[in-house]
């Protein structure tokens, strides 16, 4: 049955209607139009959904022929003008198509209609403050007219308004909860907020109104690009392709996650067959949605903590603490080869090829990482680390928060070049990464980083809080482990040398069982080590890459090892430099 006698007004809007609906009122109006008996009411509604209908096949210029023979009907009905500057707009012919609208709107001021299209023409000419305008005038005369918030929704994306482009569609899915564009659109607006997983979910819901929407596949594809998963972007881009073989963006957006990876073409250029490419390309792929998982994303966890010596802390935290006019120090990544670990970056080798040696060849690439633990009173972690003249719990925990850290996901090494990362971001803030923890006698995995039971309890969690929370560990374990062993099986007949570089990234997010109690969790970068403006040396020539700097914002709390001293004088400072930072000594028993 023809939608044909459905409210004129519903054709407007920009509904999900079909082409062969679309035919359908096309044809039923042709019959109208040849019967010579027609009424002219009836002919005018007739002629008025043919070029409605024309126009949302995208043929203006068949639809000006019917416009014209309304205009020898009715010279002036408002709706007819309107789709005159319909034409003209299409035609890039603006400043004609706003000619038109302000004459509608100087005969009918409430012309509702006639306010949301020259909005839009206005957007077309970059002029979004005067599509606002009109959009909100068009709201004025009729608050109940959906496609209003639509185009508004879509003018606030083009303001960078994006929390009131949301609030927009918000209105619009209310309405019309079916409206697949709206959800399309409203995840282009958090994705532009860096909600990528909210931008998902509405991607999801779009397509799953509209299974044949290939911008939805392709937006989706950015997203997951946004939180690392690269096979499933891969894999959304190559759907929209398959549903418009000519989608240009997302054949661009497909091929760039590939141009733009500078690591992955020069550690794999020697490859020359496109298969085995291929293969390498699988393996790095799977190594970042490895790591995309192992970021610390759940608020329950923060803050973490860096256990260091108290003059170290003194440095982070204090001007003129030793010399006058000495300004605190930046939070420093070192080195991972000056770690405890004689293993640290090996643990994945022999995973992937046992019984087999690592080349000795130089590396041209160095990891660089800040440690942490989920727990800011560990005697473990006091006995081991920030001893003062080698002695035993005399150190310092500094506790931060999330603003330390970066809630977008990027990998330990950028695949971007080194122009385009100056270009797009100098903030520097890195996302925090949990451990893999791997007992390499049975290729097991034995833990992942996590808050331990106790941490809970002493903050005042309760039981049923630590065991989902226990629970979602144990399941990305699980997870996490059965990708390892999909890698390992992937990698077993690729050159060992290759595939060792390409999971760089990875590489040192995985530590030998044997630390298992220390439940780490780190921020990574990964420099070139000809990089002297990125990568320097310290006093004892170890090197280290600068990170941020400590304030009030991103230290949470400060807490004295048993046998740290000078915490009164410690606390002084702390008020001298206007820090209002909680700061306690650890009960912890050290004889």
């Amino acid at each position: 049955m023809s939608r044909y006698n459905e409210d004129l007004n519903y054709l407007i809007t920009d509904v999900d209607i079909s082409k062969t609906e679309l035919e359908e009122i096309i044809t039923e109006a042709d019959q109208i139009i040849s019967d010579t008996d027609s009424e002219r009411d009836k002919l005018i509604e007739a002629y008025l959904k043919k070029v409605q209908c024309l126009q949302r096949l995208e043929r203006y210029a068949e639809s000006k022929i019917f416009i014209e023979k309304l205009l020898d009907l009715d010279s002036n009905m408002p709706e007819v003008f309107v789709r005159l500057g319909i034409i003209y707009n299409e035609n890039e012919e603006y400043h004609k198509a706003i000619e038109e609208y302000d004459k509608i709107i100087e005969a009918n001021p409430d012309y509702v209609y006639a306010y949301i299209s020259r909005g839009f023409t206005k957007s077309n000419l970059s002029d979004y403050q005067g599509a606002i305008e009109d959009y909100n005038k068009a709201i004025e005369i009729d608050p109940n007219y959906i496609i209003t918030y639509f185009r508004r929704g879509y003018t606030k994306s083009d303001l960078f308004d994006y929390h009131g482009s949301i609030e927009d569609y918000n209105k619009v899915i209310e309405h019309k909860p079916n409206y697949a564009l709206a959800y399309n659109n409203r995840g282009a607006a958090k994705d532009s907020l860096f909600d990528y997983q909210g931008a998902i979910e509405d991607y999801n819901k779009a397509i799953e109104l509209n299974p044949s929407f290939a911008m939805a596949y392709s937006n989706r594809g950015v997203a997951k690009e946004g939180l690392s998963d690269y096979q499933g972007a891969i894999e959304d881009y190559n759907k929209a392709i398959e549903i418009d073989p000519n989608y240009t963006l997302a054949h661009n957006n497909r091929n760039d996650i590939y141009e733009k990876d500078i690591f992955f073409n020069e550690t794999t250029e020697k490859c020359s067959n496109k298969n085995e490419k291929e293969k390498y390309r699988d393996i790095y792929i799977k190594s970042l949605e490895i790591i995309s998982k192992l970021q610390v994303k759940y608020e329950i966890e923060m803050p973490v903590s860096h256990y260091t010596k108290k003059e170290v802390a003194e440095r982070l935290l204090f001007d003129d603490y030793f010399r006058k006019d000495e300004k605190r120090s930046s939070f420093r990544l070192n080195s991972v080869n000056t770690s405890n670990d004689p293993k640290e970056g090996k643990i994945l080798f022999h995973f992937l090829f046992p019984k087999k040696e690592i080349s000795l060849q130089i590396e041209e690439f160095g990891a660089f990482a800040g440690c942490f633990i989920f727990n800011n009173d560990s005697l473990n972690q006091f006995r081991l680390y920030g001893k003062a003249d080698n002695e035993e719990g005399t150190g310092v925990s500094i506790t931060l928060n999330e603003q330390f850290f970066n809630k977008k996901m990027s990998a330990p090494l950028d695949m971007k070049s080194d122009a385009e990362n100056k270009k797009e971001d100098s903030s520097n803030f890195l996302p925090l990464f949990r451990c893999i923890y791997i007992n390499p006698e049975t290729d097991k995995v034995v833990s992942l980083g996590h808050k331990e039971e106790c941490v809970f309890y002493r903050e005042n969690k309760s039981e049923e809080e630590y065991k989902k929370y226990k629970q979602s560990i144990d399941d990305l374990r699980e997870e996490v482990c059965e990708e390892l062993n999909t890698l390992k099986e992937d990698a077993k007949d690729l050159n060992q040398d290759i595939v060792h570089k390409l999971l760089l990234n990875l590489r040192y997010l995985i530590k030998h069982a044997a630390f298992k109690e220390e439940q780490e969790c780190r921020v990574i970068q990964i420099k070139k080590l000809n990089d002297k403006d990125k990568v320097h040396l310290d006093e004892n020539n170890r090197l280290y890459v600068v990170y941020q700097k400590l304030n009030e914002t991103n230290v949470s709390e400060i807490c004295f090892a048993p046998k740290a001293k000078d915490i009164d004088k410690f606390k002084q400072h702390l008020a001298r430099n206007n820090y209002s930072i909680k700061c306690d000594k650890s009960n912890a028993p050290l004889a």
